[in-house]
């Protein structure tokens, strides 16, 4: 759910530098909190680690075209 740098730092941090390197195409795609489609301890959990009281979408669908455009590609 992070964006910007944040959400680049916990990239790099997530994946091996040389899997990031080797592979055809990378992308962050952002999140999202559905509370609608959680249950009870879900919804705790989200607010009380993100601090999110409702449902937020930041999936980023311009990042995911490009994703799919590079990934296709490379075939």
């Amino acid at each position: 759910m992070e964006q910007g740098d944040k959400a680049k730092k916990e990239f790099e941090q997530a994946y091996n530098h040389e899997l990031i390197e080797h592979a055809c195409a990378t992308g962050i795609f952002g999140g999202e909190f559905n509370f609608e489609r959680m249950n009870f301890i879900e919804k705790l959990i989200v607010k009380k680690v993100s601090k999110i009281k409702e449902s937020v979408s930041r999936i980023d669908k311009k990042v995911i075209s490009e994703f799919i455009e590079i990934f296709s590609s490379t075939k």
